[in-house]
């Protein structure tokens, strides 16, 4: 972040994005009291901070993002793929995101293992999957 006043403030992000023309940084908090005020200043200049911790997983980890993005989310077990003429369906748990900014038909994010079969399903339904 930069002022007119000839100073310039950097600092060590994992992540940088810009998103509706807002700048969000995410970062990792490792106790260090200067990193943390520094990145409150640069929350006063405009960017959205978020900052995780070691302890924090999926679902910790995606509220804190959702909430910077200010994208609606909550995490239940929602109602994926529906076939009455083949007597199933399939529901999983995680977070279903629809609205505006995101891609037709939304997004849904997960940190459950899908096997070969599932994957399959939600295929034939029309997700496209992304795994890491």
């Amino acid at each position: 972040a930069a002022d007119n006043n000839g100073i310039s403030l950097s600092v060590k992000a994992e992540r940088y994005f810009e998103r509706g023309g807002q700048r969000h940084i995410v970062t990792s908090f490792d106790g260090d009291p200067v990193m943390y005020t520094l990145f409150r200043i640069l929350e006063a200049k405009g960017y959205q901070v978020t900052i995780l911790e070691a302890q924090d997983d999926f679902r910790k980890i995606s509220d804190k993002l959702l909430s910077r993005l200010r994208i609606q989310g909550a995490y239940a077990q929602h109602t994926l793929g529906h076939d009455t003429g083949a007597n199933y369906s399939l529901r999983m748990s995680g977070y279903k995101l629809e609205g505006a900014g995101l891609p037709v038909g939304g997004l849904f994010l997960t940190d459950l293992e899908l096997d070969r079969v599932i994957r399959d399903l939600l295929t034939e339904n029309g997700y496209s999957i992304t795994s890491k």
